[in-house]
């Protein structure tokens, strides 16, 4: 359907509430959509956490933090006066929203109780289909007219402010501007397979010793087990004192998201899980290596970071490593277990030749 067939007619609301990363994965159909209909007002109704996602995104109006109380939810989405709702993440209290907001054209998947609620419905069944989840999120806006053949690439918006407060975190814990980093990050807070904390510490032991600056991010809940292991018996404590090798910042408990995105952005690679920091930095165009297990619901044809794949390496188990009963939810027990440091080590090697 061309721009001048298409059936909107009015502002556009984009609703997803939930963590970083699927806020990341729905940036591809902000972009779909404005090429589609470039004078279409799109805004987005995300939670507080994760709105620096799309804080400078220029196919977005305006930004609303969700209020998460029912009644004020109503309110802030009925000022907006909106002729369509497009909600990426259902819920129960989200659809209720939406409908009692008035929005004429409300767009939700089906087979759910509270499905009624759209007058849009689609049947989607993501952890079956095979299809990426930009995918599955850019195929909600068919009801709009706009077509998810050619789903565009993840782009992050790293503004001036995020740089800067990067710069200040850095600073502050002893890494100076001018020397080149790898970021590990070890968590994953549960939502997808992770290796085990031993794994990662031998990654950032072999960084080191290749004279690449490791800098920890994430959670101090999520990064002390890492940082226990890594410790020197004579004196490196892990945050910014030099055992052998080269610096290890610990920066865990030390940023916000403005701040992550920055430190991701600047860095010259990133070693991470499928979770929300590899897919802000490969959207920031930084080179990520990940690994993944082979579940439909956690593997890489669904999760992996939607950028042109030579800004993202994946290490993957051989399928023989897959336990039957596995559900994807193995944390760091399952099949990536069996992944060796060696492997991730030597696509550093080839990702990061000459920057040293």
């Amino acid at each position: 359907m061309s721009p001048e067939e298409s059936p909107l007619k009015g502002p556009v609301l984009i609703v997803r509430t939930d963590a970083v990363g699927d806020l990341v994965m729905t940036t591809p159909m902000l972009a779909l959509l404005k090429r589609h209909a470039p004078n279409v007002e799109v805004d987005v109704l995300v939670s507080r956490r994760a709105s620096p996602v799309v804080e400078g995104n220029r196919n977005v109006r305006k930004v609303l933090i969700d209020p998460v109380k029912l009644n004020e939810r109503v309110r802030l989405i009925g000022k907006g006066d909106y002729e369509w709702a497009v909600v990426a993440r259902p819920e129960p209290e989200i659809a209720l929203a939406v409908w009692l907001s008035g929005i004429p054209h409300r767009v939700g998947t089906s087979r759910r109780f509270y499905s009624p609620l759209f007058n849009h419905r689609l049947s989607i069944a993501r952890r079956l289909g095979g299809r990426h989840e930009a995918e599955y999120n850019a195929a909600l806006l068919s009801p709009l007219g706009v077509s998810a053949d050619k789903v565009p690439w993840v782009r992050l918006t790293v503004t001036d402010g995020y740089r800067n407060s990067a710069r200040q975190v850095l600073r502050e814990a002893g890494l100076s501007h001018e020397i080149a980093y790898v970021v590990v990050h070890a968590g994953s807070r549960g939502s997808a397979p992770n290796l085990p904390y031993s794994t990662y510490a031998e990654i950032v032991r072999g960084l080191r010793q290749r004279e690449l600056a490791v800098v920890l991010t994430g959670t101090q809940g999520e990064t002390a087990p890492l940082v226990a292991l890594l410790a020197d018996p004579r004196g490196g404590n892990g945050r910014g004192e030099h055992a052998k090798g080269a610096p290890l910042i610990d920066l865990s408990g030390r940023t916000d998201l403005p701040s992550l995105i920055g430190v991701l952005a600047g860095a010259r690679l990133v070693i991470a899980s499928s979770t929300g920091p590899l897919h802000l930095a490969a959207a920031a165009g930084t080179p990520v290596l990940a690994p993944y297990g082979l579940r439909p619901a956690v593997a890489a044809h669904r999760w992996k970071p939607w950028v042109d794949a030579q800004y993202a390496t994946l290490v993957a188990p051989g399928e023989a490593m897959c336990p039957v009963r596995c559900k994807g939810r193995c944390g760091r027990e399952g099949c990536l277990a069996t992944l060796q440091a060696e492997a991730f080590l030597k696509a550093v090697d080839g990702r990061l030749k000459g920057i040293v």
